[in-house]
């Protein structure tokens, strides 16, 4: 090794996708108890601007559609916003 590399930190990435941040907040949005949380395109949103992604709310509403539309959240109403759908 090159002298100056030895005591450089480690650096370590995550590289994930905003679908998989947004599968991921969905599917851990829970009660106490266990029961899946209604989460809305704002508060997705905002979540995964915590996550240093950089989207609007209406990028986070085309998500929920998208995850809608494979069957992986269903949407409870236009104000609540989508529940993740525990796959059996």
């Amino acid at each position: 090794m090159s002298a100056g590399l030895e005591n450089r930190p480690v650096v370590r990435l995550r590289f994930e996708s905003s679908r998989e941040a947004a599968r991921h907040i969905l599917s851990s949005a829970r009660t106490a108890e266990g029961h899946f949380l209604p989460v809305n395109a704002a508060e997705l949103a905002a979540r995964l601007e915590s996550e240093n992604f950089f989207v609007s709310a209406s990028d986070a509403e085309a998500l929920l559609r998208e995850l809608a539309a494979d069957g992986e959240a269903v949407e409870i109403d236009a104000l609540a916003g989508y529940r993740w759908i525990a796959v059996a």
